[in-house]
């Protein structure tokens, strides 16, 4: 008896070991390595737009060229290093549990300060729509661009993604909402 009770004490961690599942094979994210400070680099911030009894609205850089901004999300409001030259810039604006992305296009210059801004609900339809302002000339340097409604998103663990998204209309006065599953299986190419 005193046999049988110590297997049975011994088996029980290799039974529960195999009902815990393994995580998915994820890629690693590749993280935006900043340069240091210099006369071909400019900078760019986030926006964050408080609110006294509503979500707060922001607005930042999630990633650079396709590799995310380690802590974009907690510093938004601190300056961002860019080298120069053209950048796909990931803007991710939202409020609460809506949040929309997508790439920007933009031509950074040596010396600038840029913002993201943004607006969400233009029109009075659901969304949000992005660009890049030149701090000093208080002027967009970038097109508008509309973001893509994500589902399920988190902007800490969240994969970057790969290409422009198209927005689509549905059929109510909104955008066509993608679920953030297909997103990372977008950012893991």
């Amino acid at each position: 008896m005193h046999l049988f009770f110590k297997i049975s004490i011994l088996s029980v961690p290799i039974i529960f070991t195999s009902c815990i599942s393994t995580p998915k094979n994820t890629p690693a994210i590749e993280y935006y390595s900043p340069p240091q400070a210099s006369s071909q680099t400019a900078t760019i911030i986030g926006d964050l737009y408080n609110r006294k009894y509503l979500a707060d609205t922001i607005a930042f850089v999630f990633a650079v060229d396709k590799k995310k901004v380690e802590h974009g999300y907690h510093q938004l409001k601190e300056p961002l290093i860019l080298q120069i030259g053209e950048h796909d810039l990931q803007i991710w604006c939202g409020q609460g549990s809506y949040n929309y992305t997508n790439l920007v296009k933009v031509h950074i210059e040596p010396n600038k300060r840029y913002q993201v801004g943004y607006e969400l609900n233009p029109n009075k339809q659901e969304g949000c729509v992005f660009w890049i302002n030149d701090l000093e000339t208080k002027k967009p340097v970038t097109e508008l661009v509309n973001g893509v409604g994500l589902w399920r998103a988190n902007a800490i663990t969240d994969l970057p993604i790969q290409a422009f998204l198209e927005p689509r209309p549905d059929s109510g006065q909104g955008y066509t909402v993608v679920p953030i599953r297909i997103i990372n299986k977008m950012g893991s190419h």
